[in-house]
């Protein structure tokens, strides 16, 4: 062993092994930090522990609106019901749209002839409170007898958009149907500027541009179900989908039923698409039944929406919105 000859002005410090370490001198373990028995010779870390002021928040996902990758598609009920797990989580209304730094501009809006005074009053009050739980500032909210205009600072790219449904059979079923509609996109964070039911139809007005989500682009659906042999079946299998779309998160429009058959218009992201699978001829009507049955169970257990399955006569058809995941 050679000795060691300190250079002037440079002290050698000794450094001796430690007892538990006898490999690495001068650099003993930790008494919080064993060494890992497979691993003699490296220090084992268990973590840090939190800051008594600092507690451990749940982990969130990045915002907006995009949850983890579920893992399953969804569950089976009690009563053997398919519920689908969500593709994409949008904010709750009341979240803040301008964020730090982004650059607003002015917007006009003038709405449309409603048929009562009452009414256009009602839409308006409703604008401006959407609106400010948006924090979007309103300049102007004016009535002008049966229609109204708003001005408002929002951030550049944000555009005004208008859906004008079809014709329902009564104006009742039009009442409804706007109802739901609204429901619907201001449960997706949708601000709603104008609701104006038109005789047996409605019309929506709302802001589009307010998020931009990385890997959630949507695009426009419109669905016409076939002919079915009930309206009440045509009926059951409407609420079927509509129940099924607000699951996984997409914009319902319109749901609309017309005589033995039913249109569904709604937002689904860009990278699904509708399929329809229509089978052969079953011996009897029953096996037809059990057959659309287990297909149905089939797609849904996919990630897959039922848009319709219909039955006809031994034979049955069934469209479907093709999963935003791959299971």
């Amino acid at each position: 062993m050679q000795p060691v000859h300190p250079q002037p002005g440079h002290p050698v410090y000794p450094q001796p092994n430690h007892p538990g370490n006898p490999t690495y001198p001068g650099f003993p373990n930790h008494p919080g930090q064993p060494n890992h028995p497979g691993q003699p010779n490296q220090p084992w870390n268990p973590g840090q522990p939190n800051h008594p002021g600092q507690p451990n928040y749940p982990w969130q996902p990045n915002y907006p609106g995009q949850p983890n990758h579920p893992g399953v598609p969804g569950y089976h009920d009690s009563n053997n019901h398919w519920h689908h797990n969500p593709w994409h989580q949008h904010p709750q209304p009341g979240y803040p749209i301008p964020y730090p730094g982004q650059y607003l501009q002015a917007f006009s809006f003038e709405s449309g002839d409603f048929s009562y005074y009452s009414d256009a009053r009602a839409s308006m009050d409703s604008a401006v409170k959407e609106l400010a739980m948006a924090r979007l500032t309103v300049m102007e909210s004016r009535q002008n007898g049966a229609r109204y205009s708003l001005s408002f600072m929002a951030p550049r790219g944000v555009r005004v958009e208008k859906y004008v449904s079809g014709q329902y059979s009564y104006y009742s079923d039009a009442k409804a149907g706007l109802e739901q509609a609204v429901a619907s996109l201001k449960a997706n964070g949708k601000v709603l500027i104008e609701t104006r039911l038109n005789g047996a139809g409605f019309t929506l007005s709302y802001l589009d541009g307010l998020r931009q989500d990385s890997d959630w682009t949507t695009r426009r659906f419109s669905f016409q179900s076939g002919s079915f042999s009930y309206y009440s079946d045509a009926k059951a299998s409407l609420q079927e989908a509509v129940e099924q779309l607000r699951e996984v998160g997409c914009d319902i429009y319109e749901s609309r039923l017309n005589g033995s058959s039913y249109t569904l218009v709604f937002d689904g992201p860009a990278r699904s698409a509708v399929q329809n699978y229509a089978s052969g001829q079953y011996s009897f009507f029953s096996e037809a039944k059990n057959g659309m049955a287990q297909t149905v169970r089939s797609l849904e257990s996919r990630g897959n929406v039922i848009l319709e399955a219909r039955l006809n006569g031994s034979a049955f058809t069934v469209s479907y919105l093709t999963s935003y995941y791959q299971y």
